[in-house]
């Protein structure tokens, strides 16, 4: 049982330290999507989709990376020569960012910082997950304590 334990803080502790510079979803992409791209992808505007929750915007994350790494979104057809007030294209650390979310494997969830909660703990986790938190309960067994992280698509 001791192992078991050394194994999965280590494989934890691992995917930590792989994960450390990794853009998130909530922390990284979602500022980016606000200021930039819920204008007009929301419901009811002249966007083909909504990408306003993660669920909405993981489908589409290649998508998007080759939208903003060919400039074709967002929309701005300003000759870039010249400084707009209203200029709604991205800066290149938003473009990075975004191609590197789309290209992680799991999906842009943070591991960095485990949240630790009791077995049992459910409404901790279900709250987690209904303000769309990209992270979901890992159980290490009954009664000992389950971290949040995540490697679902």
């Amino acid at each position: 049982m001791i192992v078991l334990r050394l194994v999965a803080v280590a494989c934890l502790t691992g995917i930590a330290a792989m994960a450390a510079d990794a853009p998130t979803f909530n922390k990284d992409v979602l500022p980016i999507l606000q200021k930039n791209c819920q204008e007009c992808h929301r419901a009811g505007e002249v966007a083909p989709m909504s990408l306003l929750t993660y669920a909405e915007v993981r489908p589409w994350a290649k998508s998007i990376k080759a939208a903003v790494i060919s400039r074709k979104m967002p929309p701005w057809f300003a000759d870039p020569g010249f400084h707009f007030a209203n200029d709604k294209s991205l800066p290149e650390a938003d473009i990075a960012t975004l191609a590197a979310w789309a290209d992680q494997r799991f999906g842009g969830v943070s591991v960095k910082n485990v949240t630790v909660w009791q077995q049992g703990d459910a409404e901790n986790a279900m709250n987690y997950w209904a303000n769309g938190l990209d992270q979901k309960l890992v159980s290490l067994g009954a009664g000992k304590p389950a971290a949040a992280a995540s490697a679902a698509n």
